[in-house]
Formats: C-alpha cells, structure tokens, sequence
C-alpha cells in the first residue's frame, strides 16, 4: 500500500456538518485514515449542484467535500444523504491512492454513490422517516433528489419481493436502475460524457 493520511484528529467543521459527519463515520465504521482527512464546508454551490467533490484538487491529507449551503435549513436527514454520496467518492479516491486500485470511470463513480444513498435510504430509522414525512407535509424538500431514490428503492423492493434471493435482486435492480437515472439526466450525460454510449 502506498501512503496513508496520517492525521490524528478531524478538521474542525461546521457545527451541523460535524454531528453529520461523525454520524455518518460511526455507522459505516470508517478507519480514521479516511475519517480525519476529509473535510466537509457548506458553500453556494451553482444551480442544481446539491454536492461537490474535486478530485483534482484533493490531496492525501485533506479531500474537501462542499455541500449546497441551503441545506443548513433542512433536516438532518437530506443533508447526510447528500454527504454521503460525496463521501462515497472520497473513499473510491482513497482507495486508488492508498491501495493502487485504479480510479472508477465518472460513469461507476456516480453509480458507487448514489448506491451509497439508497443504502442509507434503505435503513431510515422511525425519526429520519417522520424527519421526511414532515418535509413531504410541508412542500420543504431541498431538492429531487431525495425522492428519486427512494422511487428507485421503493420499485426494486415491490418487484423483489417474491423473488429467492430478495437482497441480491434489490441490489441488481437497484443498480440497473441507478444507472439508467445516470444516463439520461442531462447534468451527468454532460458531466460524464455519456452522449453516445447507449
């Protein structure tokens, strides 16, 4: 293995941020050489950018996730799914510096998180899931996003649900459908440059 983020404490964040992401850290059991060396800011992010990453400018030491800063008014809930899809980069990046695993391709990379996503969505617990039912109430969802995933969800669980192996079919489908979402937003066909592909 090649280097390792040798940090011995996180960066101090934003207050919200921090119970997020050490929410996050603790779930999905993190080591502390990916935990200290991310760092996560809100910022005014362009239209329709509900997260960021740049890899090209991350370092062994430090890759800054940037999260839409209208998400300081939503709930927890919307904001760590945002974070974790973002972290879900971070740690395919991690992967390639630390273990010399080579970099997924755009395509793969945002397929990898919004799986990352709907693991979460997935696993909502009864306060997360009223967090939602109140947002939903009240017209106050952040974005699209939420939803979208959890449509793709709900449809892999309905058509898995007779099937033998339900969590491999949920797992397939998700994906298959995941990256059909991928292929025709308009942001990620240009992102990824996927016109022409299919």
């Amino acid at each position: 293995p090649n280097k390792r983020c040798n940090r011995t404490e996180p960066y101090e964040m934003d207050k919200k941020i921090e119970r997020i992401y050490n929410k996050v850290m603790a779930e999905d059991e993190y080591d502390l050489s990916i935990k200290n060396c991310i760092y996560v800011s809100y910022i005014i992010l362009s239209s329709g950018t509900l997260g960021n990453i740049n890899l090209n400018y991350s370092t062994i030491d430090k890759v800054p996730i940037l999260i839409d800063e209208r998400y300081k008014d939503y709930a927890d809930i919307f904001t760590e799914i945002v974070m974790r899809h973002e972290i879900r980069h971070a740690e395919d990046y991690f992967k390639s510096v630390y273990d010399g695993e080579e970099l997924p391709d755009c395509l793969n990379l945002e397929i990898n998180a919004f799986m990352s996503e709907i693991y979460k969505i997935s696993r909502l617990t009864n306060e997360e899931i009223n967090e939602v039912n109140i947002a939903i109430e009240n017209n106050d969802l952040p974005d699209n996003n939420f939803m979208e995933m959890t449509v793709i969800y709900n449809k892999s669980v309905k058509y898995c649900n007779r099937h033998r192996d339900i969590d491999n079919c949920i797992e397939r489908l998700v994906k298959t459908l995941v990256t059909d979402y991928i292929s025709n937003s308009d942001g990620y066909i240009k992102q990824c440059n996927l016109r022409g592909r299919w």
